[in-house]
């Protein structure tokens, strides 16, 4: 299970970059942090959208809270890249619809915990 809180403002807040997000984002990460031991399919991504004012100069922030199991500790860091490269090419049509790039960026946070079902 994971979690992608996306943050944003400005030319981000546009109603199609919002549903291209929407519509790829869980995709996207189920894809990035899936392990031959664990496959995750888009169902196990929630989102989470925030529109904010104008606090600094990212228009766009994802932040992914998602379960540290062992098997994504040596390679965090690519599956990182790989989460960033594809919301990059995700938006880069609108790069050039807008004339200006939509800059962000995006963290993922490993949690180690448990659960019990009640």
């Amino acid at each position: 299970m994971a979690i992608a809180r996306v943050i944003h403002k400005g030319r981000a807040g546009n109603p199609a970059v919002l549903k291209g997000l929407e519509d790829n984002l869980q995709e996207i990460v189920a894809s990035a942090l899936s392990t031959p031991e664990v496959a995750l399919t888009k169902n196990d991504v929630a989102l989470d959208f925030k529109g904010v004012g104008n606090y600094d100069d990212n228009n766009l922030m994802v932040f992914i809270h998602a379960n540290a199991f062992p098997e994504h500790m040596p390679d965090i860091d690519s599956r990182l890249r790989q989460i960033s490269e594809k919301i990059h090419g995700l938006l880069s049509p609108f790069t050039r619809k807008f004339g200006r790039s939509i800059n962000g960026f995006v963290c993922l946070f490993p949690i180690a915990g448990s659960m019990a079902k009640f």
